[in-house]
């Protein structure tokens, strides 16, 4: 995850432009806002530093001041909507500000099952609605007064925090991008004063230290050709984070990283971000309402496809705009041009190919379910882990609207305690010869349907006491399919006392 910034109002270099100027920057209390807050002072702008530590802000000001430098300290809580009133009240106190860059954010240090709609909303707030109505205010009052000013967001994440659950901050993030784009569009139709400038990644000054010694290579760990992946110079691939995101504030070494930081925002310049690039492996189906048609509308770049029938390949590629066909699934994973792997193969196929891209460095988004059974599931997410690679299992119905509310509602207890978790998923059969018909290729009605309902309601756990536990499960096997199930009633209790049931079935097609 990179630095993304991305300027809303104003010509380019306003807000660069710092001398005389005043600039409002949110997180100013510690690590990337601090560095941006004293950077920014040092260039000649007077500084409104908000957070909510009141000791950290006084601490950044008396750094500031100390470098000769002048600023206002702002405590407010980004995540308490009642205090946005007080908080523009004083930032256009004297008038509105030349500029705002959002530096305060917030990243969860728990692994995703831990992760609570409480915790969710709580992102939600500081990272994507605190910026949204905070821009929207001061720059009603920009072009109330006919100031030009301009609007940073930028985004750090740490590989630290990235490797136990990084989904929260970087859906935040990227709902807060889609948040600036719409904002621009919409500042633009109303004749506000400026030009857009999309989002791209912050470059990182070249390293001026000593070369470090390579790691030693990890017991059993395949050599590579050209190198060490990390650091073959691939684009998108082992890159380090920019410096803004690796930059130190802390006892002796937090002026050399704040001057460094300074040079980096003072000569930043707009320009697009490069589109993320993936590579897809087969041709199924699902992959064009899956992955292509998102790409078209996000303008991803669909860079490789491979399938077993080249002709399957060639005819999915022409049909959505990928770039080139190749030859195996092996090629695909190991392009230099893609940055992340999407795997819509058959269910059996999705542990032994998602291990092989996290083991060739890449990040993967995999259908569900990712892996045949818990044991093959626990060697790729330990195998990612170390690799420091996201992997993300797709199930999509998460992120509907329905979904959301529905926990909301649970989690609010607007409509009482929960007593009983019921989840129905019933599909049409596949027709024969679909590989869910296949034990081989793990499939069965659990795994292609169950799954989804068996997720839900993990997903309740922190509501029920934990995640649920299997009490009594009987299913039916597909007549000529050994070993396959064609439908599964499962009952389910939660260590609170709440009782589960899940039942995934095939029903005949007439009953579709």
């Amino acid at each position: 995850m990179s630095d993304v910034s991305s300027d809303v109002s104003g010509s380019g270099s306003d807000l660069f432009s710092l001398a005389g100027r005043r600039v409002v920057v949110t997180g100013a209390g510690r690590g990337l806002g601090r560095g941006l807050a004293a950077g920014i002072a040092r260039q000649g702008a007077h500084v409104a530093l908000v957070a909510r530590s009141l000791p950290e802000l006084e601490e950044t000001a008396t750094h500031i001041r100390d470098e000769g430098g002048t600023c206002d300290v702002v405590p407010a809580d980004l995540a308490d909507p009642d205090a946005f009133d007080r908080l523009v009240a004083a930032l256009t106190a004297d008038g509105a500000p030349h500029g705002v860059v959002h530096a305060a954010g917030v990243q969860l240090r728990k692994p995703a099952v831990d992760v609570t709609p409480e915790d969710w909303r709580f992102v939600q707030t500081v990272n994507v609605d605190a910026p949204y109505f905070l821009s929207t205010r001061l720059g009603r009052a920009q072009a109330e007064t006919g100031v030009a000013g301009s609007h940073v967001f930028v985004t750090s994440l740490s590989s630290s925090i990235a490797v136990p659950n990084c989904t929260p901050y970087a859906a935040s993030k990227s709902a807060l991008l889609g948040v600036v784009r719409t904002l621009s569009a919409e500042w633009a139709r109303r004749g506000h004063p400026g030009q857009r400038h999309p989002a791209r990644l912050l470059p990182h000054p070249p390293h001026r230290g000593p070369a470090r010694a390579a790691r030693p290579a990890r017991p059993g760990a395949r050599a590579h050709p050209d190198g060490p992946a990390r650091h073959r110079g691939r684009p998108g691939r082992g890159r380090r984070l920019p410096a803004v995101g690796r930059v130190r504030l802390r006892d002796g070494a937090e002026h050399r990283g704040r001057r460094r930081l300074a040079r980096l925002v003072a000569g930043v310049r707009m320009a697009p971000v490069e589109p993320l690039r993936i590579g897809v492996l087969g041709a199924a189906r699902i992959a064009t309402a899956a992955i292509a048609e998102p790409a078209r509308l996000t303008r991803t770049r669909l860079v490789a496809v491979a399938a077993r029938d080249r002709a399957r390949a060639e005819a999915f590629a022409a049909a959505n705009g990928v770039e080139r066909v190749l030859d195996t699934y092996a090629d695909v994973i190991a392009d230099p041009q893609v940055e992340a792997v999407y795997n819509p193969l058959a269910n059996g196929l999705h542990g032994p190919w998602n291990l092989a891209a996290v083991d060739a460095g890449q990040h993967v988004l995999t259908e569900k379910p990712s892996a045949s059974d818990a044991a093959e599931a626990r060697e790729v997410r330990d195998a990612a882990a170390r690799a420091g690679v996201l992997v993300m299992e797709g199930f999509h119905y998460l992120y509907h609207p329905v979904a959301r509310r529905l926990l909301e509602l649970v989690a609010g207890g607007d409509l009482g305690e929960l007593r009983r978790v019921e989840v129905d998923m019933l599909i049409p059969p596949p027709p024969d010869g679909d590989p869910r018909w296949s034990f081989a290729l793990a499939g069965g009605a659990l795994m292609d349907v169950g799954c989804y309902g068996l997720h839900l309601h993990r997903m309740l756990g922190p509501w029920a006491g934990g995640p649920p536990y299997v009490v009594d499960a009987e299913g039916g096997e597909r007549d000529g399919h050994p070993g396959v199930d064609e439908w599964l009633d499962v009952e389910l209790g939660f260590p609170g006392g709440v009782e589960a049931s899940c039942a995934a079935r095939w029903p005949p097609r007439s009953c579709g």
